[in-house]
């Protein structure tokens, strides 16, 4: 029920691992993935379980594909934008950590065009 109301919100299952609102959530989510990573999530679940997974979209692959990790740090920008009026993340963002260096990275990468 947690997952499903993260993924409402948020409109994907990729819950960090440490999820400041609900670490529990964000733990649980980790091991979830650690378990398919290595091929032991069909020891410890039934399919019922993993196809409830699959049916909202869980993301087995911890970082998805890269494609979709940038386009979710860039709405995560455009979001951090409407609220602060700017796109001058400050690397001490204590808010979103991910989000201070993902626009930090997107400054080096820039410079090297």
């Amino acid at each position: 029920d947690q997952l499903k109301a993260f993924k409402e919100r948020e409109d994907h299952c990729r819950v960090p691992q440490n999820f400041p609102e609900n670490p529990a959530l964000g733990r649980w989510v980790m091991v979830q993935r650690r378990l398919g990573r290595d091929n032991k999530l069909k020891k410890t679940h039934t399919y019922d379980r993993i196809k409830l997974l699959n049916d909202i979209g869980f993301s087995w692959d911890v970082n998805g594909a890269k494609g979709e990790l940038w386009m979710t740090r860039y709405n995560d920008l455009k979001k951090f934008k409407e609220t602060e009026g700017h796109c001058c993340v400050p690397r001490s963002y204590f808010d979103d950590p991910g989000l201070a260096n993902w626009v930090n990275f997107q400054r080096k990468q820039y410079n090297y065009m």
